[in-house]
């Protein structure tokens, strides 16, 4: 387990498409005077704290046979490391976000548990999925 905590960095980056919402955008509405209840519902509404960040969907999704497939290439850089038996198993998604424990489908930042058999305790790392940057002409 030293190995996995000496070699696999403590973030993982993926790069994932994310799905095109083709919404059309709806033109702003114009400000005009407002009432006092409308102040009201403003402070109320602030209140409730900030609006949720929005999901953005990716095509696929990044799962744990992808991040033992990452962890493995680098851990086969180190002879003894290479040693290491990881299968998908041992990983799992944790956390408020990580709803599926094998799979996420939206862009974002994941912590992960890497738990390998005979290991007294399990280490986490943040698995990031990112979009790809846009291509420069």
């Amino acid at each position: 387990m030293e190995l996995i905590e000496i070699l696999v960095p403590k973030r993982i980056d993926f790069t994932r498409t994310p799905i095109d919402s083709e919404t059309p955008t709806e033109p702003e509405p114009q400000q005009r005077p407002r009432a006092a209840s409308a102040a009201a519902a403003d402070l109320a509404a602030a209140m409730m704290g900030p609006p949720k960040p929005k999901l953005v969907p990716i095509y696929g999704s990044v799962a744990t046979p992808d991040i033992a497939d990452s962890i493995k290439a680098l851990l086969a850089e180190n002879d003894e490391a290479a040693r290491v038996v990881l299968t998908d198993e041992d990983i799992k998604f944790v956390g408020p976000r990580g709803v599926d424990a094998i799979r996420v489908k939206h862009l974002g930042e994941y912590e992960v548990e890497i738990q390998v058999r005979g290991a007294p305790q399990p280490v986490r790392r943040e698995v990031r999925v990112v979009a790809p940057a846009p291509a420069v002409i």
